[in-house]
């Protein structure tokens, strides 16, 4: 779970100085990705989400990687498929971060403990909400100083719960008796 705190701290933050016609992602998403793919596959035994999503978020940290490589060393160079691409990248984002809120929910039922799935899924969307205010609000300079200002609060909310859950996470026994429904029915009506 504490890779996962690492990949969002990674994924959530964009800060990106521009030197001339290029800029330099300071904070790689492809290297939040590659905290995901370690996470995944340590908790892929909790939970199918992320097991089924091993792949992909592999696939993500090269194909980012290489856009991130090619912005540094080739500015320019991916003028032509840009918009596409990052639109691509995007929804992987939103995949990605969206599947971790259901993976947590799912270690959640594995371990039949609250560790705060459901304030994670408030704080997905509230993420998700200021991001696409964000682009609503580009056309006015005031709005979008306002909504960038709640993205910011609802990254740092977002990490804020996240960690809650990872300690929640920690605290919980790592080894738990799989039991059938009706056995946890017989449990649960005596």
């Amino acid at each position: 779970m504490k890779n996962i705190f690492i990949a969002y701290f990674f994924i959530l933050f964009e800060l990106s100085p521009e030197f001339g016609a290029s800029s330099i992602e300071l904070f790689p998403k492809w290297v939040g990705y590659l905290f995901l793919v370690k996470a995944f596959k340590e908790l892929a035994n909790k939970s199918e989400t992320f097991k089924k999503n091993i792949m992909l978020t592999e696939a993500m940290v090269v194909v980012d990687g290489a856009v991130w490589l090619i912005d540094i060393f080739l500015p320019g160079a991916l003028v032509v498929i840009q918009t596409p691409m990052k639109f691509l990248l995007r929804l992987f984002y939103y995949s990605s971060t969206y599947n971790v809120m259901k993976g947590i929910k799912e270690i959640e039922e594995y371990h039949h403990a609250d560790i705060g799935a459901k304030k994670i899924n408030t704080a997905w969307w509230f993420f998700f909400g200021t991001k696409l205010s964000g682009i609503i609000a580009s056309v006015n300079v005031i709005s979008l100083l306002i909504v960038s200002l709640l993205h910011l609060v609802a990254c740092i909310y977002h990490l804020v719960v996240l960690n809650k859950t990872r300690r929640a996470y920690e605290g919980l026994p790592q080894t738990v008796e799989k039991k059938s429904m009706k056995e946890r029915a017989m449990i649960q009506s005596e």
